[in-house]
């Protein structure tokens, strides 16, 4: 992964943070790219709980050295991410009180999975469930699910 980044890296030349996705090939176990964004993924900070984490690869790359062993969480651990804003809605969609009143009080840390360094970022997620919300409330019923 690190000879892919590397190249993109120089053929993009992004300034900042790049999203790749990429897939192995069955049949010879290289990397393909898919596509490329120049923005962190949404769930970029995630990396270590969905076993995809960059940051090893990236701290090779920015110190020219070779990349560490991936981090990984214990597999004993059951880790429930509450992805914001998609649980929030979940717990309208569901009824889950519970759940959203977790949202509003903090608990879990559930606050840690906000955007806190990004004033706009914040204020458009509290905007998308608002309409989302307002959707919801003039059809009359629930939202409808955006699960497979």
């Amino acid at each position: 992964m690190v000879d892919l980044a590397t190249q993109i890296g120089a053929r993009a030349a992004p300034h900042g943070f790049a999203n790749i996705t990429a897939v192995r090939d069955p049949a010879d176990g290289r990397p393909l790219l898919i596509e490329l964004d120049l923005r962190p993924n949404a769930l970029f900070h995630l990396g270590q709980m969905l076993d995809a984490d960059v940051a090893p690869t990236l701290r090779a790359i920015l110190e020219g050295a070779p990349p560490g062993p991936p981090r990984r969480l214990a597999t004993s651990l059951d880790v429930q991410v509450p992805v914001y804003p998609n649980d929030v809605l979940r717990c309208f969609d569901e009824r889950d009180w519970r759940g959203l009143g977790a949202w509003v009080l903090n608990l879990d840390d559930r606050w840690r999975w906000l955007p806190r360094g990004d004033r706009r970022m914040r204020r458009a997620l509290r905007m998308h469930i608002c309409r989302a919300l307002g959707r919801t409330l003039l059809r009359g019923g629930s939202r409808p699910s955006r699960r497979p």
